[in-house]
Parts: structure tokens; C-alpha cells; sequence
């Protein structure tokens, strides 16, 4: 798909990156806000390496219950491009967060494991999500 593991590196080939798709995933979310602030680390590339990282995951344990891999990097493209223009979302800009499906998120199921609650996507976001959306952080 591209967003995979190795599509990852591919991605990152000819750009300039300073900081390997492995390196990125073991930095800590101020690390990489901090990155980001900085224009060093761009919203795209840090969240095509969590993508990555989770589908390598996901494939090696079949942990993956539902994925928005595609409309989050949409998304951090989307923060990059407001950045440029001087514009935050807030503190969380652009920071991928993995969200679990115990945690509601709009348009999910939040199964929690549970093959009886397969097939009935919450209808809004938990609390925690919904906050740090607002904060900026991209869910995925």
C-alpha cells in the first residue's frame, strides 16, 4: 500500500530526513512535537513512520482491529500545510496517537474485543479522543 514498514523507507528515499523511520518511532511525543516545532520532522513523515510501525504490528500479531491509516496521513499532510502558514491547532499539532478500541471513536467500533459488539460504530468520540483532537493530535 506504501503505507507499510518498507513503503516507509522507500517513502523517506531522496528526501531530506534527518532521522531514520526507526529512529522517529523511539522518540518520545515531546521529542517529536518538539522536532516538529522546529521544521526538522514534518507532521507527514512522522506519521507515515507510526503508520508503518503499526502494520508491521498489526500483520506480525493480527492486532489491528480497524484502521484510518489513509485519512490520518491525509490529515498530518493537512498540518504540515497549516503550519506553513503559521496556523496550530493546538499544543498536540500534528502528533500521531494510536487509539485503542476500548476508546470511542466516531465511526468505529470500540469492540473491546468482543465479537458481539462487531458492527456498530460509536457515534461520537470518547472524551479523551475528543480532547486530544482538539489539542491538535491526529488519531489513527
Amino acid at each position: 500500500s506504501g503505507l507499510d514498514w518498507a513503503g516507509v523507507h522507500r517513502w523517506a528515499e531522496g528526501r531530506e530526513v534527518h532521522l531514520s523511520p526507526c529512529e522517529v518511532v523511539s522518540l518520545t511525543a515531546s521529542q517529536l512535537l518538539e522536532e516538529m516545532g522546529a521544521g526538522r520532522l514534518t507532521s507527514e513523515y512522522v506519521m507515515r513512520c507510526f503508520v508503518g510501525r503499526a502494520m508491521a504490528a498489526g500483520h506480525t500479531l493480527c492486532c489491528n482491529a480497524e484502521e484510518r491509516f489513509e485519512a490520518a496521513v491525509a490529515e498530518a499532510v493537512a498540518c504540515d500545510e497549516e503550519r506553513e502558514r503559521g496556523t496550530v491547532r493546538g499544543p498536540l499539532h500534528g502528533l500521531p496517537i494510536s487509539v485503542k478500541d476500548q476508546h470511542d471513536m466516531a465511526g468505529f467500533d470500540s469492540t473491546c474485543g468482543l465479537a458481539c459488539r462487531v458492527f456498530q460504530p460509536a457515534s461520537q468520540d470518547a472524551l479523551i479522543v475528543s480532547l486530544a483532537r482538539r489539542a491538535g493530535a491526529i488519531p489513527f
